[in-house]
């Protein structure tokens, strides 16, 4: 009997494919989002850590992030502070594009308050 079995070290991710094969995305944003995937879940990385991550400058990962964004592979959570000023944005990936209509947490009226 044949058995098959996968080699794995810390520098090896699998990852859906759906998005490398979505004719709405640019190469740039597949590969962002293939990059973002590699990360562990928590990983908590910045837009500054993104940029270092490449040759590219903020504004175009922030253009890359907005396509990715625009055809539902992420959720962009916008915090503010309790006297109304932005304090951070949280980012959550989905593996396939995902409809924002059927989000609970994108028709949410109560914003989440950031206290820093």
């Amino acid at each position: 009997m044949s058995t098959f079995s996968i080699e794995t070290n810390r520098n090896h991710a699998l990852i859906p494919t759906q998005h490398l094969n979505d004719t709405n995305l640019s190469l740039k944003a597949k590969g962002l989002l293939t990059q973002l995937l590699t990360h562990p879940t928590e990983w908590g990385g910045t837009l500054a850590g993104l940029t270092k991550l490449s040759n590219d400058t903020e504004y175009s990962v922030k253009k890359a992030l907005a396509e990715l964004e625009n055809e539902g592979y992420i959720y962009r959570h916008r915090y503010r502070k309790t006297n109304g000023q932005f304090a951070k944005v949280n980012y959550t990936l989905y593996l396939h594009p995902t409809n924002l209509a059927d989000n609970p947490i994108y028709h949410s009226t109560h914003q989440p308050e950031y206290n820093r």
